[in-house]
């Protein structure tokens, strides 16, 4: 981590997807690629960021944002650090998934 360099993962995929990153470190942004093809509800279209390597209720102390996917290109910057990994859950209303976590 001290090289100043980010990493990537590139996902693609459909449907309920799961992203995890294990140890702690820092959470620089995500780029989403592709927007939702289907409607974007609370119970199947969000993505939800935890500090964690599993994923948790959405209103649980470890979740770090909140994402749903329903007009443009989005990229978010977060810069923050995470402690105990890094789950990117992404909800079965966003097909296909298509986004790069940057991460240290």
């Amino acid at each position: 981590m001290s090289d100043g360099f980010f990493n990537f993962k590139h996902v693609s995929g459909t449907g309920v997807s799961t992203i995890s990153i294990s140890q702690g470190g820092i959470l620089h942004g995500i780029v989403f690629n592709q927007l939702a093809t289907n409607a974007v509800t609370a119970s199947t279209g969000l993505i939800t960021i935890f500090d964690s390597t599993t994923t948790a209720a959405s209103s649980a102390a470890n979740v770090l944002g909140i994402v749903g996917l329903t007009a443009g290109i989005p990229e978010y910057i977060y810069d923050c650090i995470y402690m105990n990994g890094l789950t990117i859950q992404v909800g079965s209303g966003v097909t296909p998934v298509d986004l790069t976590v940057i991460y240290r």
